[in-house]
């Protein structure tokens, strides 16, 4: 069973994020999300050290903090079942509430077309 240390302010900041389902977990994803400016926080584990020099490059004015928790104990709060290195947090999303407009995904409602049938006018 994985321990856990006390709650510094970037983990309840996680905590909140998880419950509102606005995280972007892994690099390559937050990575992405970086080049496209939807990210406005990005979170490391302890073990993920190595990404920080290559996040800085990309982040440019976005805030990447280290945490005190390893990958593991970050997959544990974040409800994953695998551990995380990296994190990030959308922009846009206020923490403790549901996703706003701009980045919920709405499904493509396909439009079925009528099909006459023989005999009919």
């Amino acid at each position: 069973m994985v321990k856990r240390k006390k709650v510094s302010g970037g983990l309840s900041v996680i905590d909140q994020a998880v419950r509102s389902g606005s995280l972007i977990v892994g690099f390559k994803s937050v990575i992405k999300a970086l080049h496209e400016g939807v990210v406005s926080e990005v979170f490391v584990s302890v073990n993920g050290r190595s990404f920080i020099p290559k996040l800085k490059l990309v982040s440019g004015s976005v805030p990447v903090k280290l945490l005190d928790d390893s990958s593991r104990e970050l997959g544990v709060r974040c409800k994953m079942p695998f551990s995380i290195a990296v994190l990030g947090l959308r922009k846009g999303v206020t923490v403790g509430s549901k996703p706003t407009k701009a980045l919920t995904v709405k499904k493509k409602v396909s439009k079925k077309k009528s099909v006459k049938k023989k005999g009919s006018k």
